[in-house]
């Protein structure tokens, strides 16, 4: 059952955490949705994709998300990675806490990623911004470069 909230009642980190989740304990079901997108004719018409893109479109319109977000581009990398990665992950990791470790790297990256391209943005075009961001290095700090 899908609920619809408000999308300043969802937390980006907990839906990339469940999202890296479901699709390290699914890998197989990871597989086969991007087996069917490729094979598609009209891949923009699968129920899946249309239900994250209209959620992310969602969030895209409102005031929590920077302005000319491409959502198409940014749902593919995002739902094409979490599908992907868990392939990557079980051929490098051999027990559940080692996939489970992997999960979290990948999780964490895909929010340093987007945090990065809106953080660096809402600086001036001289400056760059610094946060510290969950990493295997405790204290690791990202310079965000500035985006045309």
């Amino acid at each position: 059952m899908v609920v619809d909230r408000g999308v300043g009642e969802i937390d980006p980190r907990a839906v990339t955490e469940h999202l890296i989740a479901f699709a390290m304990e699914n890998p197989e079901l990871g597989r086969a949705w991007l087996f069917e997108l490729l094979r598609s004719n009209r891949p923009a018409s699968d129920p899946f994709w249309k239900l994250y893109k209209s959620k992310f479109d969602k969030f895209a319109r409102s005031e929590l998300a920077q302005p000319g977000i491409d959502t198409e581009s940014h749902s593919v990398l995002i739902l094409v990675g979490a599908f992907l990665w868990p392939v990557w992950a079980r051929a490098h990791a051999h027990s559940p806490k080692q996939r489970q470790k992997m999960a979290k790297r990948y999780s964490d990256e895909v929010l340093r990623s987007a945090c990065m391209a809106r953080c660096a943005r809402s600086g001036s075009s001289n400056s760059t911004q610094s946060w510290p961001v969950q990493n295997n290095s405790p204290g690791w700090k990202v310079s965000a470069v500035t985006l045309p």
